[in-house]
């Protein structure tokens, strides 16, 4: 679709999932980003990264008038799919587990989008917490770590 060979149109799909005959999510679309959606790599790393948001941000700007919300979903990383699909948002929400690995990458990864973009996430949302969790607050507090704690979901 990036590359100008599908209408944006075409690639957007509804969500498909019923449960006992009735749609579960009909206000819920989909846009896949396949295997890579960013063009060939070239030696300039800014232009590149340029290059790139500047074919992103018509699609983004064509999604926000059939959309009110969109959400990019990516692991935390300070690659450069996650650079552009950051420079695209309009806000910035982390969602970890109840594990040390997943809340550390996500602190690394907030405090590299503040010192290179200075960009400052809105939140974090504490995903798949056992009922029961041992030290709860423990967890609640080391999320809040990486930008101030949204809500819990449990899992």
């Amino acid at each position: 679709m990036l590359k100008g060979k599908y209408d944006l149109a075409d690639a957007i799909y509804r969500c498909q999932l019923k449960s006992r005959g009735r749609w579960l999510y009909p206000q819920l679309s989909i846009l896949p980003a396949g295997a890579r959606f960013l063009p060939p790599e070239t030696r300039n790393v800014i232009k590149y990264v340029s290059d790139t948001v500047k074919r992103f941000e018509p699609v983004m700007k064509r999604l926000r008038e059939y959309f009110s919300y969109i959400v990019i979903d990516t692991p935390p990383s300070v690659t450069f799919e996650h650079f552009i699909l950051t420079a695209v948002s309009d806000a910035i929400v982390f969602v970890v587990t109840p594990d040390v690995g997943s809340i550390f990458s996500s602190k690394q990864t907030s405090i590299g989008l503040e010192g290179m973009l200075g960009l400052k996430p809105i939140g974090t949302v504490l995903n798949k917490v056992p009922i029961g969790l041992p030290n709860l607050k423990g967890w609640m507090d080391y999320a809040s770590e990486v930008v101030p704690l949204l809500g819990m979901i449990a899992g």
